[in-house]
């Protein structure tokens, strides 16, 4: 089964001004490559089986339905839930981000 993925324009811009900072402030576009490469891994990965990815550790977050998948080889965080064959991706989030508040700040909204 094939899952389509729309990925929010909040999270369109979390991944820019990720790749952007690799770039920009640490002069790493190597880094910021592999982040992008890394990126499509988990797209693919949930275009075929987004339930492979565990609900989310947060309370909140689990009960609202979201989950979780982590980047392979970087420490990176995709937060998305699955609505039928649609994959909704809220938002990308470096591991040491306090990403629960800040989703729960941005649903609150």
């Amino acid at each position: 089964m094939a899952y389509e993925l729309i990925i929010a324009e909040h999270a369109e811009k979390q991944i820019d001004e990720l790749a952007g900072y690799l770039v920009e402030e640490l002069h790493n576009l190597e880094a910021a490559k592999h982040f992008l490469d890394e990126l499509e891994k988990v797209y693919k990965r949930l275009e075929e089986n987004p339930l492979q990815f565990h609900l989310s550790r947060d309370t909140f977050l689990k009960r609202s339905g979201y989950r979780e998948a982590l980047f392979a080889t970087m420490r990176y965080r995709i937060v998305f839930r699955i609505d039928g064959t649609v994959v909704y991706i809220v938002g990308v989030f470096h591991t040491l981000e306090r990403y629960a508040i800040k989703m729960r700040e941005k649903l609150e909204e």
